[in-house]
């Protein structure tokens, strides 16, 4: 199985930072997504590496945000599947 993109929220710190980080290794693009400026780190890490990724400050808790700015994100984007 080929897997393109990918987002992950936590990627930040912890599991879903060490999951951005070996999907990265893959080619996948990664969406990294946390409730602080920690996804930064992760997607500079993956962008510094060869990788592809972009960060998005979010509280995926927050679904009416949460689906609005994953929407506007997917409309803006460069990386298209």
């Amino acid at each position: 199985m080929t897997i393109d993109a990918v987002i992950i929220s936590g990627a930040g710190r912890g599991i879903g930072r060490a999951i951005a980080l070996d999907l990265a290794k893959s080619g996948a693009f990664i969406l990294c997504i946390s409730k602080s400026e920690s996804c930064v780190k992760t997607a500079n890490e993956i962008n510094n590496g060869g990788g592809k990724a972009e960060a998005l400050e979010l509280d995926v808790e927050d679904y009416e945000k949460t689906e609005k700015v994953l929407s506007d994100w997917s409309n803006k984007t460069s990386y298209k599947n």
